[in-house]
């Protein structure tokens, strides 16, 4: 049911519907994030931020296709093929996703952070001792890393919840590409954890 409201901020055509699809996705995800840590009271929960694959999440290309060529594609269609057709990506696992996602479409993981550090400072407010621990996804350099930690702190600071201080809220990074593990070194000056995905 997260589905609409993604596809909604992929296919954004204006800055407006954009931060209006940011929004609501921040709503449901604070609901989300605060029944995980409450179940996961005073226990480590480590959220991986959105890393779709952009194919996932939109109208199939050959499909829409199909469709365009048998004429049956309505307005809202047509639009959808036009955005499809401009984000398709030859290999979509190594494409557009990850911590570049965050970077090329900014505010989507500075969304994240904001519900998940507002889900664990309403746990606060209850008298919950929730532990995040926000992992950054297909980090290949230190650069990224570091950026993505500096929404992190901006969230922190934003908010400003007393309780949510860097022992509460660690940052760290996924480690799946052959380029991560080799710099790893560096990497590392920019993280509190890693996550081996030892399956790539």
């Amino acid at each position: 049911d997260r589905l609409p409201i993604v596809r909604r901020f992929i296919l954004a055509s204006t800055p407006e519907a954009e931060q209006a699809a940011l929004a609501e996705l921040e709503q449901a995800q604070t609901i989300d994030f605060e029944s995980v840590l409450e179940a996961m009271d005073e226990l480590p929960v480590t959220v991986r931020l959105l890393d779709p694959p952009l194919h996932e999440f939109l109208p199939d290309l050959l499909d829409l296709t199909a469709r365009e060529a048998r004429g049956e594609l309505d307005d809202d269609e047509q639009t959808q093929l036009v955005a499809v057709r401009r984000l398709h990506e030859a290999n979509p696992m190594i494409g557009t996703r990850g911590v570049r996602l965050g970077v090329v479409r900014p505010g989507l993981y500075e969304m994240q952070v904001r519900a998940l550090c507002t889900a664990a400072a309403n746990l606060f407010e209850r008298g919950k001792r929730p532990h995040v621990e926000v992992m950054i996804p297909l980090v290949v350099e230190a650069e990224e890393l570091r950026i993505a930690r500096s929404w992190v702190r901006d969230v922190l600071d934003e908010i400003g919840h007393p309780e949510l201080k860097s022992t509460v809220v660690t940052v760290g990074a996924m480690i799946e590409t052959p380029r991560a593990a080799l710099t790893a070194g560096e990497l590392a000056k920019h993280a509190d954890f890693f996550s081996f995905g030892t399956n790539d």
